[in-house]
């Protein structure tokens, strides 16, 4: 009776080891970006190396255009089941945790190559506090550099309580930031910002160029400010209930193929932001020259702003780090 005894043991360790990993996994991945962009195609590719490299084991099944809602819905419905993963902004990111933020602080990275250093930095850190709460960042990434989008020139500062500023609906620390810096701040889900711009709703949005021309918010908005405000952030999530179904070893290999997927996509995005803006003012869009002076007010409310930053908007420990690297990082670059 002792082998049925051991056998009745292993088939219970079998039932209730973690170690037991699914034959099959479907990741059902959801996206704003609409079919046919260099964002659809960068997430299609890497879902196609997925199936090979795995075996057929691991297929993504993606939902464009914004088919599951805006990046805060998306990470809603992660949370819920409904889907899996995502490629999303810092929109939805911040609505887990507010780590992602110190990647894109206004007036805070004076060049790609220092946020690439911070990434390279803190990356690894940021990316601990999303798995605590049960998301794996696959691959960071970017959508450019914001600018206001706006229905008429920004003007000064003196002037931003004139706009009706777009602001992603759910995020109340990101809405008072904005309003207690003198912005009138209308809170609104990103799927309405063209329906706002066009009722008027909504005069402005903090927009990257590839956004604006993506999602056509300039034939709504044709000002767009040159002076380049702040990193627009995104990363490849997925949950990390299904993604710990997956063995280990196949994890590593399939976050490496995402990792180089999340490079090509920044090297496509970088240089892609001048084409974006040649395209848009081939269509009537006017790039608004920004003064020097003009300029030098838009960053000293940045800089004044930064106080209030630091624990609201950004942790104090990674708000404290990246000033740190970025400091380091300057010296060296001046030697």
């Amino acid at each position: 009776m002792l082998w049925r005894s051991s056998l009745l043991a292993l088939a219970y360790l079998l039932i209730a080891s973690p170690l037991v990993y699914a034959k099959k996994t479907k990741i059902k991945m959801a996206t704003m970006a609409p079919k046919g962009s260099a964002f659809y195609k960068i997430i299609k590719d890497m879902g196609n190396e997925w199936k090979d490299v795995s075996g057929n084991k691991v297929r993504l099944k993606i939902y464009p255009g914004g088919v599951a809602g805006s990046d805060v819905d998306v990470v809603r419905k992660i949370k819920l089941g409904t889907v899996n993963a995502g490629m999303i902004t810092s929109a939805g990111l911040a609505t887990i945790h507010k780590a992602v933020n110190v990647f894109q602080m206004p007036a805070t990275y004076r060049s790609p190559a220092e946020l690439d250093y911070a990434i390279s930095q803190l990356g690894p850190q940021v990316a601990a506090i999303y798995e605590q709460h049960g998301i794996v960042i696959l691959s960071w990434g970017e959508a450019g550099w914001i600018r206001f989008l706006s229905k008429t020139p920004m003007g000064p500062p003196s002037e931003r309580a004139k706009q009706k500023m777009f602001i992603v609906a759910g995020n109340s620390v990101q809405t008072g930031l904005w309003q207690s810096a003198g912005f009138n701040a209308v809170p609104l889900p990103v799927t309405e910002i063209s329906t706002g711009l066009q009722t008027g709703l909504i005069t402005a949005v903090p927009s990257t160029a590839q956004t604006a021309l993506m999602f056509q918010w300039y034939q709504h908005a044709p000002h767009f400010m040159s002076l380049a405000w702040a990193p627009m952030m995104g990363a490849i999530v997925v949950d990390k209930k299904i993604w710990d179904r997956i063995e280990p070893s196949m994890r590593q290999q399939l976050k490496v193929i995402a990792e180089n997927y999340g490079r090509k996509l920044i090297e496509q995005v970088r240089p892609g932001e001048a084409k974006a803006i040649e395209a848009m003012q081939k269509r009537g869009l006017v790039v608004d020259e920004t003064p020097p002076d003009v300029e030098a007010e838009w960053r000293k409310l940045a800089i004044d702003s930064k106080a209030s930053l630091r624990g609201p908007y950004v942790p104090e420990d990674l708000f404290d780090l990246v000033k740190g690297h970025l400091d380091t990082y300057r010296k060296n670059q001046a030697n």
